[in-house]
């Protein structure tokens, strides 16, 4: 494989998308086929070890600015798999998913406002589900206080009761 040369009336250009690294993929690759023993693999990492450590590290003393981090953000965010997300994923549960795995689903689609949605003085924490099923339908979620969260669950109810015996 050769990079192609094409020319043009202003000069030639060459296809920048053949590099070096094309003509040793696969069986091309001198080394195709082949493993490093154990001991090699433990002399290549101990060779390693330390190189990129403290003053070594190129970032040492530096920091990314914001534009470069926000381009590294999206660069990532770009590398998901779309067609392995969600219902397409091979470990995809749907409502069996626990809880945990719920309120995960949930907090990355539900955006947080600013103030509880019960009360509208504090920050929200906590995300409550409306009528206690735990289905995965954002309309049956709210971000809640910790303490309307508290009373909506009936867990101060239940607290009173148990305490001084009586319901209020």
């Amino acid at each position: 494989m050769k990079p192609t040369v094409t020319e043009h009336e202003d000069g030639f250009d060459i296809d920048v998308n053949m590099s070096k690294r094309h003509y040793n993929v696969g069986k091309n690759n001198s080394f195709y086929g082949k493993h490093h023993t154990p001991e090699t693999k433990e002399k290549m990492r101990l060779a390693k070890l330390g190189i990129y450590d403290g003053e070594n590290n190129n970032m040492y003393g530096r920091r990314h600015i914001k534009e470069s981090i926000e381009k590294m953000r999206q660069k990532k965010l770009g590398k998901k798999h779309p067609e392995k997300t969600g219902e397409k994923h091979h470990n995809w549960k749907g409502d069996d998913a626990g809880l945990a795995a719920l309120h995960a689903w949930v907090k990355r689609r539900l955006p947080k406002p600013d103030l509880c949605e019960i009360c509208n003085k504090v920050h929200p924490t906590d995300l409550a589900s409306v009528d206690h099923k735990y289905v995965r339908d954002l309309n049956q979620w709210q971000w809640l206080c910790k303490k309307c969260h508290f009373h909506s669950d009936g867990r101060a109810e239940k607290l009173y009761h148990n305490r001084w015996g009586k319901q209020n």
